[in-house]
């Protein structure tokens, strides 16, 4: 026996009135059978009843799933690990490098051998060449400079020294004596002569740029000349009294000095001039001067027979 509505299934209300088995809601007007109301409550009835068996399937693959999660992580953190250890492992034999630089000046010298030779009744001797090298060092640490170490560099003029880290390579070319010098200008040249019983001292000093960039001409700090009587000489700028400028450096008399150079671009080499004026009856011996280098290198103090 199918049961009388008491609500209409649209709007809850409760004006309802019905005629062989079909009703019709008063305020809403939604008419509807008791058939359809049966059916509603069934399938409605059927849906909420949980079901256990999926309930537990459900429970199985979450916490199946959460397994497989902790095993790829785990697993993932132990092959960053170990790369991590092969990146560091890598990097330090990238770092590492031995660099080894080398203040050697070697000269080649050439002798010749004598060897004798003794059979029955003939002694015959041959001469042979032998060329060997020999290495030499200039360099000897003593006392301290501006705060740094100090090296002491003796050298003969023509010999190269290596300053500023290897970036420089230094030599003092040529020393000349004369009573003239000349000076390049912008557009001329200028000649200079020197006082009564004095005589010039020029010393033409060479630098080769051996780095990739530009670098300034080095500052060569308290650059002295000493004299065959013990006397100091002191380098200076200018020093003599000029005497004729000409467009045309045929026009003079006496060596070319140049003493103006800034810098030199990576392979360029310059030559600087440095002047004295010492007593005419003196001869120069023995150039000194300093080459300060940045810390913790020691500064080097160069002395150069010239004469």
């Amino acid at each position: 026996m199918r049961e009388a509505p008491t609500r209409c299934p649209k709007c809850g209300s409760g004006n309802i009135i019905g005629y062989e088995g079909e009703w019709e809601c008063m305020d809403c007007g939604y008419k509807f059978r008791t058939e359809q109301i049966s059916v509603n409550r069934r399938y409605a009835i059927q849906e909420r009843t949980p079901r256990p068996t999926q309930k537990s399937r459900s429970l199985k693959r979450i916490f199946a799933l959460i397994l497989a999660f902790m095993i790829v992580f785990s697993f993932g953190l132990i092959l960053g690990y170990g790369a991590g250890l092969s990146n560091v492992y890598t990097k330090t034999l990238t770092i590492t490098k031995t660099v080894t630089m080398s203040y050697t000046i070697s000269q080649t010298i050439t002798t010749s051998l004598f060897t004798e030779t003794s059979q029955a009744t003939t002694e015959t001797a041959h001469q042979t060449s032998k060329t060997s090298t020999t290495a030499k060092v200039y360099t000897t640490t003593t006392g301290y400079g501006f705060g740094n170490e100090l090296e002491i560099w003796n050298i003969k003029k023509g010999e190269t020294i290596i300053i500023n880290g290897g970036k420089l390579a230094l030599t003092v070319a040529d020393v000349k004596v004369s009573n003239f010098y000349i000076i390049k200008f912008v557009d001329n040249y200028c000649e200079y002569q020197s006082d009564e019983n004095y005589k010039f001292v020029l010393v033409y000093v060479k630098v080769d740029n051996l780095y990739k960039r530009e670098m300034p001409f080095p500052s060569l700090w308290d650059m002295i000349v000493v004299t065959d009587k013990g006397y100091e000489y002191e380098w200076k700028p200018s020093v003599g009294t000029e005497t004729s400028c000409s467009s045309k450096i045929e026009d003079l008399k006496g060596y070319l000095c140049e003493t103006y150079v800034e810098s030199l671009r990576p392979g360029e080499s310059a030559t600087k001039c440095y002047l004295f004026e010492i007593k005419e009856d003196h001869q120069p011996i023995t150039l000194k001067f300093l080459v300060p280098e940045q810390y913790p290198k020691p500064d080097k103090l160069i002395i150069v027979t010239i004469g």
